[in-house]
């Protein structure tokens, strides 16, 4: 992996409380240096302050963004191909340069075939040590080939440790990983999308579990204990989301308040065409409970098919300028595979992305 630098008008998109600006492609499959070029998704991204890249603006943030792409076509061993998670970053401009993969499929893994759906996290304390290093949770699928009933096709999530070594270290960001064993096991084909950030001393861990979203938590970066019940249903929100919601985007906006942002899906009665897919957000205030009680935040979606808005898979929610402004990653289709989009409030400032770690 390779460390390189790529040395309006505000117009309403989607509806809700907060208007957002229009969207802009920031990665495609063709920007890509490894995979089949198909298909870029599932945007996961962390403020990031460089030591030595900005310092002259020592306060400034750099973007990395985890993503994953498909590096084989679909076999009888991975029946839906191989798939792997790759790192860019943004330094200036407003699109992101890739650098490469970071968690590729591995024989004889528990990700044989797919290593998918990232999710960054800070690891390493903000202030002090300037955001070096992060987690990256991915989900996990193994070829069972030749293994049996016993086999796990969907063995849980893994984990690997991502380290900035500095501009001039060739690679720059260097990878500790991934873990032998999933962090977080027992999970079913239809669990994905994790998404990360550190909350009143704890790890919290927002997936899909079809059709609901259920929360883990841990005060370590595994040994996750996962939610007896759903912190989500498919049922809360108002008037959208009727069948099903999924890649549940957390953020914290201090110890206290953690907001949470799920694409929601409703069916037709056959299931089998989408009459909308919408964005919609929620707040919790209850660390004391692990954030286990969610209340909608306003009662129109951010963006919905029906508004003619982008159809939305994936999601990740930022903030900037301390919780004042949104911007929000998401992949959509484009042809055969997706691509990646960019949507933010007029004030949106990515040299002022808030950081993942509260506190």
């Amino acid at each position: 992996m390779l460390f390189a630098a790529a040395l309006t008008t505000a117009l309403s998109w989607g509806q809700g409380a907060t208007d957002f600006e229009l969207p802009t492609t920031v990665l495609e499959p063709s920007d890509l240096e490894w995979g089949l070029g198909e298909t870029v998704g599932s945007p996961s991204v962390s403020a990031h302050r460089p030591f030595d890249v900005l310092p002259f603006w020592p306060s400034a943030r750099v973007l990395l963004m985890a993503y994953e792409t498909q590096t084989e076509a679909p076999s009888t061993a991975c029946p839906a191909g191989r798939w792997g998670v790759g790192l860019a970053i943004r330094i200036i401009g407003t699109g992101f340069y890739d650098l490469g993969p970071v968690v590729e499929p591995t024989p004889g893994t528990y990700y044989s075939c797919v290593a998918a759906h990232p999710a960054l996290v800070q690891l390493t304390d903000i202030e002090d040590a300037g955001g070096q290093t992060w987690l990256l949770y991915f989900k996990a699928e193994q070829d069972c080939s030749g293994k049996g009933s016993s086999c796990e096709r969907y063995p849980g999530v893994g984990r690997a440790v991502i380290s900035y070594e500095g501009v001039f270290e060739d690679p720059a960001y260097v990878v500790t990983g991934p873990d032998a064993t999933p962090v977080l096991a027992g999970v079913a084909q239809n669990m994905g999308y994790p998404k990360a950030a550190f909350v009143d001393g704890e790890y919290r861990l927002a997936f899909g579990q079809f059709p609901d979203v259920y929360m883990a938590s841990s005060p370590f970066t595994d040994d996750f204990t996962v939610s007896a019940s759903p912190v989500l249903t498919a049922s809360t929100p108002t008037g959208w989301g009727d069948d099903e919601l999924l890649s549940p985007a957390v953020h914290c906006e201090g110890s206290s308040t953690m907001k949470m942002y799920p694409v929601g899906r409703s069916w037709s009665a056959s299931q089998s065409i989408l009459d909308d897919v919408s964005v919609g957000g929620f707040v919790s205030t209850s660390p004391g409970t692990d954030f286990d009680v969610f209340t909608e935040i306003n009662t129109t979606p951010y963006f919905s098919t029906s508004d003619s808005d982008d159809e939305i898979r994936h999601v990740h929610m930022v903030t900037s300028n301390s919780y004042a402004h949104y911007g929000l990653f998401y992949s959509t289709p484009l042809g055969a595979g997706n691509i990646i989009r960019f949507a933010s409030t007029p004030s949106y400032s990515w040299r002022n992305t808030d950081f993942r770690r509260c506190p």
